[in-house]
């Protein structure tokens, strides 16, 4: 019964994905791929460092921020700014998306560590 928890999950995270994509579709930044990425690493890493139990980790981890977060969109947008803007543009897209997701998961580890 872990597939229908992950499954369950994953209609949430993929939802919630499409909400955000319609919120920032107008705009020709990536704003909304690194904002997924960030909020989807802190969520994991929120799950991570308090310890849920693995039904709910599964729910929430593998689920919803695995199908909330999207590495192949910021992918595709980084080679088609690339494309358009040329290398450094593209450079930036990538080299934000990691460090803000990188940032927002040592966030999570520093707020459950002082809350715990």
């Amino acid at each position: 019964m872990e597939w229908l928890l992950v499954g369950f999950g994953g209609v949430v995270g993929a939802i919630s994905r499409y909400f955000v994509y319609l919120f920032f579709r107008q705009e020709e930044s990536p704003k909304g791929t690194l904002l997924v990425n960030s909020l989807g690493s802190f969520l994991i890493g929120i799950i991570v460092f308090i310890g849920l139990d693995s039904s709910l980790a599964l729910f929430f981890g593998v689920g919803v921020a695995g199908s909330f977060t999207t590495f192949s969109s910021m992918s595709v947008e980084t080679i088609r700014i690339q494309e358009e803007k040329g290398w450094w543009p593209a450079f930036t897209n990538g080299f934000l998306n990691l460090i803000l997701s990188a940032a927002a998961f040592l966030t999570a580890y520093l707020i459950t560590q002082t809350l715990i």
